[in-house]
């Protein structure tokens, strides 16, 4: 069936950003709708969900990728994922069909983790950037929020825990869960949303409400228990505003992100545009174990020019940085080459709230236990909803 209308769209992430690979388009962009309207769009492109409606069987995604493993690109529709094929490195198109009549649909595509660093001028990004959608009828795109127009703006710098790494999807991270919020906000009260908690009102299992600022789910059938008072029987599902994660995922350092003044520049710079009210900096897990080590003096003096150039140029923000968990063979940490273990690390980010009255840090290695890593490193699902309640109910509470 020939498909005869083409929407060029952008190539980092409705909710996620990140860097992008040769190839794909030049943050920010536009979607250039067929009328040749340029709205202003926020990037979309990998690890992202682009909502759509349309009445199109046949749909055609153009893509460029970073690599040949586990990249399906899907569309999810009707609570299952459609897999529209793998996606190989480089440049290529993807055919996929869907139902007869009017749908909406979402187009997902995926972060791939692999080995190596990405950094301001080393390594690449990886994962698949969708770069334009062809139909055989008009698409409708939904049009991604413009990211200074939310009243709580969380932007997150993170490594592969955030990114969720060995889980089956990013949404189950930490990270995702904070941006879920946006998708369960949409959702009828029939289909479980309460709107704000009323203290008189009876809750079932499984309904969400919004919480100071948090969507959150109740575990349990309960009235007048509030999320504050007993937040046992209630979990974080999502945040009431815009939640982006910046250049993240993979083996992010603060030695190789934050190690210069112009990279410091670069990134506070960037982090600067989204006009964020918190900014959590979420790294220091891989800084124990690069391939050069870096001493532990390094780290710090990195760490401190991290903060201190992000409130620089974000001069409005709070800064709330979770600090390393676990790492190591049943919970114990092991010094590494340069003799420093990653609870010498969390003691020496503890220090650098002194004179800082912007910045909380807290977290660590009581966030979570042992069994709840996959691999003594990356948390379970189990463990990253953990994370999740305790992050984002200490974001949305800076």
């Amino acid at each position: 069936m020939a498909l005869d209308f083409a929407y060029p769209i952008v190539d980092a992430s409705l909710f996620w950003h990140q860097g992008r690979p040769a190839g794909a388009s030049t943050l920010p962009m536009a979607l250039v709708a067929a009328s040749g309207a340029t709205p202003a769009y926020f990037p979309v492109g990998a690890n992202s969900r682009l909502k759509c409606s349309s009445a199109a069987t046949e749909v055609e995604i153009g893509y460029v990728s970073t690599t040949n493993a586990n990249n399906r690109v899907g569309v999810l529709h009707s609570g299952r994922v459609w897999p529209a094929g793998t996606a190989n490195a480089g440049v290529g198109r993807l055919r996929f069909t869907l139902p007869q009549g009017v749908k909406s649909f979402e187009l997902v595509t995926p972060y791939q983790h692999a080995a190596g660093r990405y950094s301001a001028g080393q390594g690449t990004p990886f994962g698949v950037w969708i770069t334009e959608v062809r139909a055989n009828a008009a698409i409708t795109f939904a049009a991604p929020p413009n990211p200074t127009s939310y009243t709580r703006r969380i932007v997150v710098l993170a490594d592969s825990i955030g990114g969720a790494y060995g889980r089956y999807q990013a949404l189950q991270g930490w990270i995702g869960i904070g941006q879920n919020g946006l998708h369960i906000k949409s959702l009828t009260s029939a289909q479980g949303y309460k709107g704000a908690y009323n203290a008189g009102t009876a809750y079932a299992l499984g309904d969400w409400v919004l919480f100071n600022g948090r969507i959150e789910r109740s575990l349990a059938a309960q009235t007048g228990a509030s999320p504050a008072s007993s937040p046992s029987t209630w979990t974080v599902d999502g945040i009431d505003g815009l939640v982006t994660a910046y250049r993240s995922w993979g083996s992010k350092t603060i030695e190789d992100d934050w190690d210069t003044a112009p990279k410091r520049a670069e990134h506070a710079a960037f982090i600067a545009a989204f006009a964020p009210t918190v900014v959590m900096p979420a790294l220091g897990s891989n800084d124990y174990a690069l391939p050069s080590v870096p001493t532990r003096a390094s780290v710090l003096t990195n760490a401190t020019g991290m903060v201190d150039a992000i409130r620089s140029a974000n001069s409005a923000a709070a800064q709330v940085m979770p600090l390393p968990i676990l790492r190591g063979a049943n919970g114990v940490e092991i010094a590494n080459s340069q003799s420093w273990t990653l609870a010498d690390l969390r003691s020496d980010l503890s220090g650098l709230t002194s004179g800082r009255a912007w910045l909380d840090v807290f977290g660590g290695a009581s966030a979570i236990p042992v069994g709840k890593l996959a691999d003594f490193t990356h948390p379970t699902t189990i463990g990253q909803r953990d994370l999740g309640d305790l992050y984002w109910r200490r974001a949305v509470n800076s």
